[in-house]
């Protein structure tokens, strides 16, 4: 399958998670950096979530014509120009691939989303107590 443009959102979702998982490595000394991090982890994941939950009703034929080969990105951020391999549209939406079990790429991103958003609440949490002690 290519890439369809709510599969584009979710590499962009992931890319952004990529980045800040290397700034956290780059900044893993300073307990409160890790804390803004967990947080904006957090923050991409609820984005991811919600792009994975349209993936899936897409897929699941609940919704129709929210698909276009538009990513609906501003003029200042052409990552489908700069980075075509990646993050070009080339498919409309419509099925996603086969993972394992039966189960599709769309299905499993919504529990892995909600996964990444409750451990990264955790892992704030953990960050504030250890700034408290």
């Amino acid at each position: 399958y290519g890439p369809c443009v709510h599969c584009i959102h979710v590499r962009i979702w992931l890319v952004g998670v990529i980045i800040l998982g290397l700034l956290a490595l780059w900044l893993r000394r300073w307990v409160w950096s890790n804390t803004l991090l967990h947080a904006g982890v957090g923050g991409l994941m609820v984005g991811l979530l919600g792009t994975s939950q349209e993936l899936l009703w897409t897929e699941q034929g609940k919704i129709m014509g929210s698909c276009s080969f538009d990513l609906g990105l501003p003029g200042w951020l052409a990552l489908d120009s700069w980075f075509p391999a990646l993050f070009e549209v080339k498919e409309s939406c419509g099925d996603t691939p086969e993972l394992l079990f039966g189960i599709t790429m769309a299905e499993a991103l919504v529990p892995f989303a909600w996964a990444m958003i409750i451990l990264s609440g955790v892992m704030v949490l953990l960050s504030l107590w250890r700034l408290r002690r």
